[in-house]
């Protein structure tokens, strides 16, 4: 049976090599499987044909087969093809790559354990609990840890432990919700911090290594490549997705590696492990990492002033096809489109026109809009950024100061009457009112009594886009009378209070009347459509 099989590869590889090549894929399998059966023959004829005759014993069938020791015919790697051979000495290469790189980060890598506090209902008392384990990365000789900004978001302490079973209380230094980082510090010595690479020169494609504590399980390592670049998911609130440019990769990312480190096979870092998309919970070969360009400058700002702070330009922004390259006289359709540009925001009082197009940003090439949305959400705030536009066929240089988003809040508020209806339809007001679905009008006359006979002030809820998800939802007609626990006294404050909520993606609690039901009630307004801005 055994000798049938290699006489089948054998002829198959012949085949093969005449019509496809001998450096097809296929080829090259079958040569490994003509090796390997060449082997195993030549291991079966040595034990049944020395001495002839059966006057000598054949090797002890129970022993093991120890490389270097075959009978006659040579060992398995002398019996193998030369090309199958090279192929397994390729694979031992590759392996060796991992294990270098997963040797370079070991001692960079960190395991973080929480703790929270919990309330017992019962006794009203609360106490300190287990309430999660995540990974981090070393950063820095003096101490600092970089992981995601979930792992450590509800835990009153934190502790860190290090490669060589080191363990230390650690010192929140500041988090990013809106980009899910966050920075640590302990007080220890001996610390090997971790070397970047820049993300935006990892290729799709490329080898990489996923490294953290799984389920906690410390230390481990698992291999995948780059299966995408500049991936959006939302995760804070659909806002957010401007600030999201995620790596995606098939390496097993599982509970516990969050907050671990991508790395290339030189063992540098190319992204911080963020997120999975999996129906079970598991692995499912869908992980995806916050790219190494985007964490250092997050790091760098924390470092700093324990804070990030948020760019904003005042833009809508539109893909650009390959219609309006031509028009533009572009050699292809790269870059991003202004589609508008609301008063008195940063764009406009920097000279970005509609229907400019964007295709440099401090000197690196702009492919579509997602890029130009990740280059924005870096941007430190009132820094100023070099454009380079096409605009009426003609490159044109621009400055651009990056506005502060804490800046929105008092903008769009300026912009809206006091019944919260926008003052024009390119404003940051109208914006704001867009991404969450809603617009306001005046109470009428009836309503109006109702709210004074109550002692409350409020606006009519004109339009709105349900939330859905099985959440309670803002209808026409509803009476909103606090927002996130503030009295509505017009539309300045109504504004005002959307932009906070939609400053990390968080969204905002609503509490108004229903005159159909004629009670109060609460909905949680969320986010509808990405800001694009």
């Amino acid at each position: 049976m055994v000798s049938g099989h290699c006489v089948w590869f054998e002829e198959a590889l012949n085949v093969t090599n005449g019509s496809k090549g001998s450096g097809s894929r296929f080829s090259r399998t079958l040569a490994i499987g003509a090796g390997v059966c060449a082997a195993v023959m030549g291991g079966w004829v040595g034990a049944n044909s020395l001495g002839g005759g059966g006057e000598q014993p054949g090797p002890d069938p129970d022993a093991l087969r120890v490389v270097g020791e075959g009978a006659a015919g040579g060992t398995a790697t002398e019996a193998m093809s030369e090309e199958a051979a090279e192929q397994i000495r390729f694979a031992r290469s590759l392996s060796g790559a991992f294990e270098h790189a997963a040797e370079i980060i070991e001692p960079s890598v960190v395991n973080i354990t929480t703790r929270a506090r919990v309330r017992d209902f019962m006794s009203g008392r609360t106490a300190l609990v287990d309430s999660g384990v995540g990974s981090g990365v070393v950063v820095s000789e003096s101490g600092y840890v970089l992981t995601n900004n979930h792992v450590i978001a509800e835990a009153v302490d934190a502790m860190v432990r290090l490669s060589d079973g080191r363990e230390y209380d650690a010192t929140l230094i500041g988090r990013d919700a809106l980009r899910d980082l966050a920075l640590l510090r302990i007080d220890a010595d001996d610390l090997t911090p971790a070397v970047f690479a820049d993300s935006n020169e990892v290729r799709v494609g490329e080898w990489v290594l996923a490294v953290g504590s799984p389920f906690g399980f410390s230390s481990t390592v698992t291999a995948g490549i780059i299966s995408a670049k500049g991936r959006g998911l939302g995760i804070a609130g659909r806002e957010s997705a401007a600030f999201e440019d995620f790596i995606q990769t098939d390496a097993a990312i599982n509970r516990g590696n969050s907050g671990g480190p991508l790395i290339n096979l030189e063992g540098q870092v190319v992204g911080i492990n963020s997120a999975i998309f999996s129906p079970s919970g598991g692995s499912v070969g869908i992980g995806f990492s916050i790219p190494s360009h985007l964490v250092q400058a997050v790091y760098d700002r924390l470092r700093e002033g324990g804070t990030v702070g948020r760019g904003w330009v005042g833009v809508d922004l539109a893909s650009v096809d390959e219609r309006t390259a031509r028009r533009a006289g572009l050699e292809r359709a790269a870059g991003v489109q202004i589609a508008g540009v609301l008063m008195d925001g940063p764009a406009e009082r920097s000279g970005l026109r509609a229907g400019d197009i964007v295709v440099t940003f401090n000197g690196r090439r702009i492919e579509d809009l997602a890029g130009f949305q990740a280059a924005i959400g870096i941007a430190a705030p009132s820094s100023v950024a070099r454009l380079e536009v096409v605009r009426d066929g003609r490159r044109v240089p621009l400055d651009l100061t990056i506005g502060d988003y804490d800046l929105l809040a008092a903008l769009a508020a300026s912009q809206v009457d006091a019944a919260g209806r926008p003052v024009a339809d390119q404003s940051a007001a109208t914006a704001l009112l867009n991404l969450y679905g809603v617009r306001f009008d005046a109470p009428t006359e009836a309503q109006q009594k109702l709210l004074d006979d109550a002692g409350l002030t409020g606006l009519l809820v004109s339009d709105a886009v349900s939330s859905g998800g099985g959440r309670v939802s803002l209808r026409r007609g509803d009476l909103v009378i606090q927002i996130n626990g503030q009295p509505v006294t017009g539309g300045a404050d109504a504004i005002a209070a959307l932009a906070e909520g939609a400053k990390e993606g968080r969204g905002v609690l609503v509490r108004a009347y229903r005159e159909s039901i004629d009670r109060l009630f609460e909905a949680y307004l969320t986010p509808v459509q990405a800001e694009n801005r």
